[in-house]
């Protein structure tokens, strides 16, 4: 036997309308949110692959950057280094000049006492070595 819905404590005020009438227009709406939330998930990916490949871009040309600039200060580095050395062997050239044109001046000065003395003594001789008075 059916027990009055007072009787369980129950409310009385809902009415008699049916759950799928209530419901019904909610329900409606699945197909077209279950096909936009494909398009939905589909344009959020498209905008991070988008931007993982922006974001690689500028990597690489930030890294092309930075080779070009470390080239450069290479570059730099190796003029500056190849001008150091053609300074420094030039200075070393230069010093050894010096070193062989004293050399010479010492050697010089050393054989003059040397010339003076036999140029007051002169030995005639003819080409084979014997003299000329004989």
């Amino acid at each position: 036997m059916p027990v009055p819905f007072a009787a369980l404590d129950m409310r009385e005020d809902l009415g008699i309308t049916p759950a799928p009438q209530l419901t019904g227009g909610a329900l409606a709406a699945v197909p077209v949110v279950v096909s936009l939330w494909i398009v939905f998930i589909n344009g959020i990916h498209a905008i991070s692959k988008r931007k993982e490949q922006l974001a690689e871009e500028e990597k690489k040309a930030a890294v092309a950057q930075g080779i070009k600039t470390e080239q450069e200060k290479l570059a730099d580095t190796v003029a500056k280094l190849k001008e150091k050395a053609r300074a420094d062997q030039e200075a070393a050239v230069k010093r050894e000049i010096k070193k062989a044109l004293e050399a010479a001046d010492r050697q010089t000065d050393e054989t003059e006492p040397a010339l003076e003395s036999s140029s007051r003594t002169p030995l005639e001789t003819t080409p084979a070595g014997k003299k000329e008075s004989e």
